[in-house]
């Protein structure tokens, strides 16, 4: 505006000049005069203002820094004053937690519905134990459910996980390529060297060796499976089937430098294959469990030929390091130290054209009850359990052939009992579905809405309705999980695990009746990994029973990282 002023101003001048007709010379300099004190005034007023705005700048600069350094000290007191709430509040919870735990000493009934505890750290603390059965307070209500230390365990797991690439069609004993890996400790030839389709022991211990595949024959022949060892003689699974059938062998013992383990097949019949290539249709493990193992392996000397359940005898082995854990009676275990053991039967049965059972029992209730429908001849019984045992708990096995030329058991060893002590704490979930599914023609996963007990706490994440586990803490998983599926007339079952959606263990039998499933591997598990269990029946029936009938199963235990060994 004022550079406007001016120009007006300038203009006006040179216009009086030249109506005048002179020079700006020939003004009076009396109006030259009063035009520079006019343009004087307005450069003072145009300095005094800059000064007054730089004055005005220098003051909220000023102003700003005060306040800076307030806030500064205001956020140092309040730093202060949380430090002191936070010190006050652990404090606080320190003597709730004594109060607590003295109200235990005289009430002796925290962790009880009356008085349940807050959480599992709680209940631990207060008890003074590393594990046990509380009731935790969770949405608002008492529930019951296992707490344990175990979460914080975590051992190096030494293991070879692969499978042979190629169908095997031929006859007799045929020993299983080792031709794929599908995931191996670094390190692992320092315990094992593989030559050919054998292992070799090049550390002595103890090694538990795990297999499954499914062998295919025209009509209704016998097949086989074996764990071929130089130093024991485990027998061999004996099944009659037609088209394709699955087959699962597991053994844990001890072994001597030299020693060789080799997985076998033998078919029969026409359109053999011994063996279907790659997963989810054949896999194998080799684990590496330590120099010393509390585990019993044995069986019954002599054939059971009776009617009804009968109680498989013990008085065959072929070891026995129980030692302090549990006592092997003569039909039998007594539990003497509370813990988690892995308990794994399998025995070959003979019969008619019926249905074969066994059933693990504990202090006299069913534990577990397996069915298995045969067209004759011989089959085999498959149960493996993880379980939580209690001191002066007793464990029998029974068996029972409906008709025909009973064989409830072949005399050992083709029966075999493993009882395993895996510890006193244990990162597990086992769990059932409360439901039953009669769904036919379709996959049906199994839900886990009924857990009997996990320590895994925060390690995973599971959905209950749709059975599926996503794992939090990366590592090894041993999955089993089983289901009895019974189908009128005669015609496909199926059991399959799924690792993040992908199909990578799977059963075939083509039955009628009652017949087991059981899926038994090792998952290698990142961070999100998704794991779930489902069943399959093509025709009407039972796709699978309740946990409540005790004909179905799932668990899932972490045993370690596979890292490297150095």
């Amino acid at each position: 505006l004022m550079k406007i002023f001016v120009c007006v101003l300038l203009c006006c001048l040179v216009g009086v000049a030249f109506v005048q007709g002179g020079s700006f010379s020939e003004r009076h300099e009396s109006e030259v005069g009063t035009i520079m004190k006019f343009l004087q005034k307005i450069e003072e007023r145009i300095l005094a203002a800059r000064n007054v705005d730089v004055s005005s700048l220098n003051k909220l600069k000023s102003t700003a820094q005060a306040a800076l350094e307030e806030y500064q000290k205001a956020k140092a007191q309040v730093g202060a004053s949380e430090a002191a709430r936070v010190k006050k509040v652990r404090a606080e919870e320190k003597e709730l937690l004594l109060i607590r735990k003295i109200k235990s000493v005289l009430l002796n009934d925290v962790g009880t519905a009356t008085h349940p505890a807050m959480n599992c750290e709680e209940a631990l603390k207060i008890s003074g134990l590393n594990s046990g059965t509380f009731y935790i307070v969770k949405e608002g209500e008492p529930k019951k459910a296992f707490c344990s230390i175990s979460s914080g365990l975590d051992r190096t797991v030494v293991m070879w996980h692969g499978w042979c690439n190629a169908h095997n069609r031929g006859g007799g004993w045929q020993s299983m390529c080792l031709s794929n890996t599908g995931f191996a400790s670094d390190g692992l030839d320092r315990w094992l060297a593989r030559e050919g389709v054998t292992w070799k022991v090049l550390k002595a211990g103890w090694y538990r060796t795990n297999a499954w595949a499914m062998s295919h024959n025209n009509g209704w022949t016998h097949s086989h499976m074996r764990i071929s060892t130089n130093r024991y003689n485990f027998g061999s699974a004996h099944t009659i089937a037609h088209s394709w059938r699955s087959k699962s062998i597991d053994f844990t013992a001890p072994y001597k430098i030299g020693d060789s383990i080799t997985f076998q097949m033998h078919p029969n019949g026409g359109n053999r294959y011994a063996w279907h290539a790659n997963p989810p249709y054949n896999s194998m493990e080799v684990e590496y469990v330590g120099d010393k193992v509390k585990a019993y392996s044995g069986g019954c000397g002599s054939h059971g030929r009776a009617t009804g359940w009968q109680q498989l005898c013990l008085n065959k082995q072929h070891y026995n390091t129980l030692g302090d854990v549990a006592a092997v009676r003569s039909n039998g275990f007594d539990i003497k130290k509370g813990g988690f053991y892995r308990l794994n039967v399998w025995a070959i049965q003979h019969g008619s054209e019926t249905q074969r059972r066994a059933r693990i029992m504990i202090n006299g209730q069913i534990h577990r009850y397996s069915y298995d429908f045969a067209k004759g001849g011989w089959s085999d019984a498959v149960m493996r359990e993880l379980v939580k045992l209690s001191p002066k708990d007793r464990i029998t096995i029974e068996f029972q052939i409906d008709s025909g030329n009973r064989y409830t058991w072949h005399s050992f060893p083709h029966n075999n009992v493993e009882l395993i002590y895996e510890g006193e704490d244990v990162p597990a979930l086992i769990a059932t579905c409360s439901k039953t599914s009669r769904a036919a023609n379709k996959w049906t996963p199994y839900c886990l809405d009924a857990p009997e007990i996990n320590t895994l706490g925060n390690d995973v994440k599971i959905d209950a309705n749709s059975g599926k586990i996503t794992v939090v803490r990366p590592g090894l998983y041993r999955v089993i999980a089983w289901a009895t599926i019974k189908s009128d007339p005669r015609n496909w079952k199926h059991a399959r695990l799924l690792v993040n959606g992908k199909n990578v263990a799977m059963t075939y039998t083509y039955e009628k009746g009652w017949v087991s499933h059981i899926l038994d591997t090792t998952v290698n598990a990142a961070k999100g990994t998704t794991i779930s269990a489902e069943f399959y029946t093509k025709a009407a029936g039972f796709c699978y029973p309740s946990g409540e009938t005790h004909q179905s199963k799932f668990s899932l235990q972490y045993i370690g990282k596979l890292q490297i060994i150095a």
